[in-house]
């Protein structure tokens, strides 16, 4: 899930049962961040906006909340533009 999707209220939208939905991000989580078991952001203390920290779990599922059964993982790859375009496009009207 996208922190910016969590903070606007994913959880209480119709259909979403809260109890089985949890986020875990980390601001510059890389798929090889997440790929390496020996990454900080594993740990589930730290600060997610800190490289060197971990990224805590937000709202944990009541069961298996470090077992999921499935993941929706978003990642976006910043090499791909700079910074300038892409703050452009979010700030420029639908």
């Amino acid at each position: 899930m996208s922190n910016e999707w969590w903070g606007q209220g994913f959880q209480q939208q119709p259909g979403i049962e809260d109890a089985k939905w949890q986020l875990k991000w980390h601001q510059h989580g890389t798929i090889g961040n997440w790929g390496d078991p020996n990454s900080p952001f594993w740990a589930d203390q730290g600060d997610p906006m800190d490289d060197a920290k971990g990224a805590p779990i937000q709202s944990a599922c009541t069961t298996n909340s470090n077992t999921p059964d499935r993941i929706v993982m978003l990642i976006i790859e910043w090499g791909l533009l700079t910074q300038e375009p892409h703050r452009s496009r979010r700030s420029s009207p639908s």
